[in-house]
C-alpha cells in the first residue's frame, strides 16, 4: 500500500507546484502532528521576462530552475517514504477530525486562485472525545446526521476551500485478517463524503482502501 501511495503522487512537483506532507497523530508517547515537508518548484518565467535578460543570465536561470526541479522529486519521495514508515497502529486514540481542522487552518491556502489537491491517508476510523467509529476491536456503524451535527456544534468541519479531495485507506483494518462489512463501510464512506462537502471540498475519490487511479494530478 505504501508503494501504491508513492506511485499516486509521483507526478507531483511540476513547475509552479508547492507540495506539503503533514503527519497527524495522537499527542501521546512522542507521536504528534507536524509538518514534514514544505517545498515548491518555481514556475518557468514568461517568454517576455526571459527576452529582457542577457543570454548568459537567461541560460543560467533556466539551468538553476531545472536543477531545483530535479532535486525536488528524490527529496519528496524520501520524506514521504520515511513519514509513511512512522505509521503506528497501536495508538489508543484517533483525533483525526480535530487534526484535520487544525491543519487546514494553518497550512491550506484560503484564496480561490490557488488550485489545491489533498490526499489523506487514513482508515477514517475516528476514535476521540467527539466521535467513536470503533472501539474494543469492533467497528461501529456511523450515525451520519448525529455525527455531522456534533461536528458543527464543536466547529470541527475543516475548511477545504474547493480543494480536490482524495482519501486512501478508508476502512482498512491494520494487522488483521478482518474487514469492514458493506453495511458498515457504506455509512463510513457517506460520512466522509458529507464531511468534505460541508467544508466546501470536492470529493474526487474515497479509496476503500485503494484509489483506482495510476496517478493523482
Amino acid at each position: 500500500m505504501k508503494k501504491n501511495i508513492i506511485s499516486l503522487v509521483s507526478d507531483w512537483g511540476e513547475n509552479g507546484d508547492r507540495v506539503k506532507i503533514l503527519r497527524f497523530s495522537a499527542n501521546i508517547k512522542g507521536q504528534f502532528t507536524e509538518l514534514m515537508f514544505n517545498e515548491s518548484v518555481d514556475p518557468i518565467p514568461s517568454e517576455e521576462y526571459l527576452f529582457h535578460l542577457r543570454t548568459k543570465d537567461n541560460k543560467n536561470l533556466i539551468a538553476c530552475l531545472q536543477k531545483k526541479k530535479e532535486q525536488f522529486k528524490p527529496l519528496f519521495k524520501k520524506i514521504l517514504t520515511s513519514t509513511l514508515k512512522m505509521t503506528k497502529h497501536t495508538l489508543p486514540k484517533t483525533d483525526l477530525l480535530y487534526s484535520l481542522q487544525q491543519l487546514t487552518n494553518k497550512t491550506m491556502a484560503q484564496k480561490d486562485e490557488h488550485h489545491q489537491t489533498v490526499l489523506i491517508i487514513s482508515d477514517g476510523l475516528e476514535n476521540s472525545d467527539y466521535l467513536r467509529f470503533h472501539g474494543k476491536g469492533d467497528v461501529k456503524k456511523v450515525r451520519l446526521k448525529r455525527s455531522i451535527k456534533k461536528l458543527k456544534k464543536h466547529k470541527l468541519i475543516a475548511k477545504w476551500n474547493h480543494a480536490d479531495i482524495y482519501m486512501y485507506g478508508l476502512g482498512h483494518i491494520s494487522n488483521t485478517n478482518a474487514y469492514i462489512r458493506p453495511k458498515l463501510m457504506e455509512p463510513l464512506k457517506k460520512f466522509w463524503k458529507v464531511y468534505f462537502t460541508e467544508g466546501k471540498g470536492k470529493v474526487k475519490q474515497l479509496g476503500t482502501p485503494e484509489i483506482l487511479l495510476s496517478t493523482i494530478k
